[in-house]
């Protein structure tokens, strides 16, 4: 699972997670389409602590040999980093994921959680609404016109 979680920036701003979300998922087609395969946007709070292997702000990437290209470089390089962060640490009971920095948005941190943290998803998401939904649309509109994308609604 793919989570965009809001965080301060370095000047204290929050960087919100439904911009963050929208830039990692349509970035690259340049649209923001609400429609196709009905997006969801939805907002939860762990239910314990989520241990993370921090691949953003550490020095864990340059000391594995790596570089900035794993959160910039092209998405294969990203992807086969991730599945050797995961089978390397396939037996450890004591990670849940790994928190790195964006691609689209620098500032921004997201998480990809792996199985394991499971037990620390609520039973249910304390939002949960289609991205075309009209409580959504204006914050949907306003963010893809800031950052040029196009949005099919």
């Amino acid at each position: 699972m793919y989570v965009a979680p809001a965080l301060l920036d370095r000047r204290g701003r929050l960087m919100s997670s439904l911009q963050t979300a929208m830039l990692e998922c349509f970035r690259d087609t340049g649209i923001v389409d609400t429609v196709t395969d009905d997006p969801y946007f939805a907002l939860f709070k762990p239910q314990r602590p989520l241990r993370l292997l921090d691949l953003a702000d550490s020095d864990w990437i340059t000391v594995g040999g790596g570089n900035a290209a794993i959160s910039s470089g092209p998405r294969i390089q990203s992807r086969a980093w991730a599945r050797a962060i995961y089978e390397h640490y396939r037996h450890d009971d004591e990670l849940d994921g790994v928190f790195y920095t964006t691609s689209n948005r620098p500032a921004s941190r997201s998480i990809a959680l792996w199985e394991r943290a499971d037990d620390a998803l609520p039973s249910r998401p304390g939002f949960n609404e289609q991205l075309r939904h009209m409580g959504l649309r204006a914050s949907v509109e306003a963010f893809a016109h800031e950052v040029g994308l196009g949005v099919v609604v």
